[in-house]
């Protein structure tokens, strides 16, 4: 029952800087921190109260605009966001670990985060929350799965987009001087650049140079002609179901688009080098009505300053959130949030449960006590090496019972119950659950995994398969993919 999920994001073009240096700051948890928020954002930032309401701004602008733009359906109940906005990218770099990036975007069943900051310069705020906000708004949608080097390219893209006092959006300007430059000669093949269907490795990698060569491809795709005129785009949206149909890219191109893609370096050699204007050209349309967004504002006590940085870097660095929970815990002993978050960060199983039971004796109605109380019994169970676990699962099953009955949005609730009656041979029963759970993450391959499990073993061969697909086609583990085969195998045929 472990947090499912991984940062799937980065901004690390050339254009944007990719930050050199993690010389120490001065303690980012003594800045001033403030929250805003509203009804689509919770945005918390060390920014000014000018250049923050700048940024709120431009961020809501760019959620009522880039839905026309995206593949996929909006969502009836998104996943709530964070938004960590850090003004010096120096502090993003120094608490994260990330010397090489500038921002990522971490998707989770409960609460999502926009973790970024500028670049080395101490630019590009904006352009660098639109592209990891595009991360965000394609994983809340439930159509499509995207290769990496498409959505890393049209997050970039979009990353360019304007919207005037008179809601008028601008789409495509770009730096054509750095994406001539880069596709004229590139350092890592486009057809390799193409292959990247997972995730973009950013220890495997010169970023600057995949994203600026995905950036060049989805412009190039989005804007550029055939040479009987028509565009490329008008099969763009075949191509893309067909990669999510498990088709590689580069036989999707092939057979939707008719490029072959030994051919794209030539294509998109001659695009960026057109004489005319074309390379140049930009979409624009009007949003019909926009209501700028209200927010509240608010600064940060010490305490909620450092819970706040302490869940961000917990996945990363839990040795760092661990020294921001314990300064919480010897002023507040009895400080909720920050014992469940000690329990989900220390390595000792037995501390952590110490720390939950904590918690949980406090304030037995906090639902994320209840979920963590659940998640440890059925860890230690799945750790032990003999024994019947029906009455720890039976227990584990009250906690996160009690935790949907005091917060019904608690996606990993409806996870961790699901997965109890999938395993305890009850599958329709872990239906309903893990549809609700995958409501929060439609994405998710290893959700897909166990909804679609439950649907073959209650007799719906129809829609165990389009979710085992899901898993078979887009699991980045290679055993993940082998198991969700294995599991289709058994369906019948169709």
């Amino acid at each position: 029952m472990a947090e499912l999920l991984r940062p799937v994001a980065v901004v690390a073009l050339a254009a944007a800087g990719v930050l050199a240096s993690t010389a120490a700051p001065a303690a980012v948890e003594d800045r001033t921190w403030c929250r805003s928020t509203s009804e689509h954002f919770d945005l918390v930032t060390d920014l000014g109260k000018r250049k923050t309401a700048s940024l709120f701004a431009s961020l809501d602008r760019f959620r009522a605009a880039a839905s026309a733009l995206l593949p996929g359906r909006p969502p009836d109940r998104p996943a709530p966001l964070q938004v960590l906005v850090f003004k010096r990218s120096r502090d993003f770099a120094t608490l994260f670990g990330f010397p090489r990036i500038s921002g990522f975007m971490r998707p989770s069943l409960n609460q999502s985060l926009l973790a970024f900051g500028p670049d080395r310069n101490g630019l590009r705020l904006h352009a660098i929350a639109f592209h990891e906000y595009t991360h965000y708004l394609l994983r809340s949608r439930a159509t499509l799965n995207l290769p990496a080097w498409y959505e890393e390219g049209l997050a970039s893209y979009l990353a360019t987009l304007e919207v005037d006092d008179e809601g008028v959006v601008t789409v495509g300007r770009g730096p054509y001087a750095l994406l001539r430059f880069m596709v004229k000669q590139p350092l890592i093949p486009i057809e390799q650049v193409i292959g990247e269907r997972f995730r973009l490795d950013w220890q495997r990698h010169d970023l600057s140079n995949v994203y600026s060569l995905a950036w060049g491809m989805v412009r190039f795709l989005h804007h550029a002609r055939r040479p009987d005129g028509s565009h490329y785009a008008e099969n763009l949206g075949a191509m893309l179901a067909a990669i999510d149909q498990g088709a590689a890219s580069a036989d999707a191109l092939r057979a939707t688009l008719d490029i072959a893609p030994e051919d794209l370096p030539g294509l998109l050699r001659r695009y960026f080098d057109a004489r005319d204007d074309e390379p140049q050209t930009v979409f624009k349309f009007k949003i019909d009505y926009y209501q700028p967004a209200l927010f509240q504002r608010a600064c940060l006590e010490a305490v909620d300053k450092r819970l706040v940085l302490a869940k961000a870097v917990a996945p990363h660095r839990p040795q760092q959130a661990m020294a921001f929970y314990d300064w919480i815990l010897e002023r507040d002993p009895r400080h909720v949030g920050a014992l469940i978050g000690r329990s989900q960060a220390v390595g000792d199983p037995a501390l952590a449960l110490q720390a939950a039971k904590s918690a949980y004796e406090i304030d037995p109605n906090a639902p994320a006590a209840n979920v963590r109380m659940a998640q440890l019994i059925v860890e230690a169970c799945s750790a032990a090496e003999s024994g019947d676990c029906a009455d720890r699962w039976a227990q584990a099953a009250t906690f996160f019972h009690r935790a949907l009955a005091l917060a019904d949005n608690r996606a990993d609730a409806a996870y961790g119950l699901g997965m109890l009656y999938l395993y305890g041979g009850a599958p329709v029963e872990a239906l309903d659950y893990l549809r609700r759970a995958h409501l929060g993450a439609p994405w998710s391959p290893r959700i897909n995994f166990y909804l679609g499990e439950a649907y073959r073993l209650a007799g719906d061969a129809t829609r165990a398969r389009a979710h085992l697909e899901k898993t078979a086609y887009w699991h980045p583990d290679a055993d993940w993919r082998k198991r969700a085969h294995s599991a289709l195998d058994k369906l019948p045929a169709r």
